[in-house]
């Protein structure tokens, strides 16, 4: 009866509109204060703290850094300038300077969402202007996006293992051989 109340206010919470991280902790708290002899706030902000003081976390910040230093400069135009002669040999040509392109610098910034936003910017409007499907350039720099989540050093892992209490190093191993299978 207990789950079945706890699963009703959160299905409550969400229709209402509330974000998804603020219903889930709402909720969390409220089971522990009506259905615990613990005290809620306690728990709560004990937990909060435990898990936004990790060391693994200072990290984060300087993968941002990375992300919008390589954005906002001509560094990833020397990139694509640097792949393309490379790949005009393959049956895609230019496309797989999105998959290369992407490779290289989900290593370097660790976020799936920097990697796509700055080789698309730089590969979308060489692509086009060279007679490539727009559809076909968009769904390869999406699929070759998605390796920033893989691609060691990544945030995703980051977080993970902070939350889990796991090794950052094997996380990052583990996702090694995955991402450049996929590339």
């Amino acid at each position: 009866m207990i789950t079945l109340i706890v699963f009703g206010v959160l299905l409550l919470l969400l229709a209402t509109g509330m974000w998804i991280a603020l219903a889930l902790g709402l909720t969390g708290i409220l089971a522990i204060f009506f259905f615990t002899r613990f005290d809620a706030s306690h728990i709560a902000s004990l937990q909060t703290w435990n898990r936004s003081s990790l060391f693994v976390l200072t990290a984060l910040p300087m993968f941002i850094l990375m992300g919008e230093l390589l954005v906002n400069t001509r560094l990833s135009r020397w990139l694509f300038d640097g792949l393309a002669p490379w790949m005009v040999w393959l049956p895609g040509r230019l496309l797989h300077t999105n998959v290369v392109g992407c490779t290289f610098f989900a290593g370097i910034s660790g976020s799936s969402t920097a990697t796509t936003l700055t080789i698309g910017r730089v590969t979308y409007t060489h692509l086009k202007e060279r007679g490539y499907d727009e559809r076909l350039a968009v769904g390869s720099l999406a699929g070759a996006g998605t390796l920033g989540l893989l691609i060691p050093p990544s945030v995703i892992p980051i977080i993970y293992a902070s939350v889990v209490g796991e090794s950052v190093g094997q996380l990052f191993l583990a996702g090694e051989f995955p991402g450049l299978l996929v590339a």
